[in-house]
């Protein structure tokens, strides 16, 4: 299995800031990272499987916007809360440790983390099928006026209904949205 120096994530792990389940599929994949600056890169796959901090349920599918996106599995109301980052699940990377991750894991990075607005020196990876919800300047989630909350809140800008595509603008909340959407 080939391993990869991520020490934030192995450390973010070793702290037990993973739920069950992505914890499970790991050991399952027999990664270790007792003593170790270095995690399997399928730890980035098992993260993908399992626990959802999107507050509505969601499935990803085939996108017209960019291949795969995140869909609405239920009717979602105007003003629901549909997304908050959570400790524990939501992977924040330091922008320093990138230079010693492989090419391959810096891509993955590029197009499924985003760097927040707020503090441009990391970068959050979402957890959960969040990160497949795609840019539209007039998306139907908006970041909610509630500035207690790290990294933001998101709620339904309107009524959503079953099936349709959550969409989001990036300039909302990620410092690098013109390099991302310009790829």
């Amino acid at each position: 299995m080939q391993c990869v120096g991520a020490p934030a994530v192995a450390t973010h792990l070793e702290r037990g800031g993973v739920c069950s389940e992505v914890r499970s599929v790991v050991e399952a994949h027999r990664v270790s990272i007792a003593g170790s600056n270095s995690l399997s890169i399928d730890f980035l796959a098992a993260a993908s499987l399992c626990c959802s901090v999107l507050l509505i349920p969601a499935n990803i599918g085939s996108s017209p916007i960019h291949g795969v996106g995140c869909f609405a599995a239920a009717p979602i109301p105007c003003g629901a809360v549909v997304w908050r980052f959570h400790e524990g699940l939501d992977v924040l990377i330091p922008r320093d440790a990138l230079g010693g991750l492989p090419e391959v894991v810096r891509a993955y990075l590029e197009t499924y983390a985003y760097t927040p607005t707020e503090d441009p020196a990391v970068l959050l990876l979402c957890g959960d099928a969040t990160r497949h919800i795609n840019h539209a300047s007039d998306g139907n989630i908006v970041r909610s006026a509630r500035t207690d909350v790290r990294y933001g809140e998101y709620i339904a800008a309107r009524a959503i209904a079953l099936g349709e595509e959550l969409t989001c603008d990036y300039f909302e909340f990620d410092a690098t949205a013109r390099d991302k959407l310009r790829a």
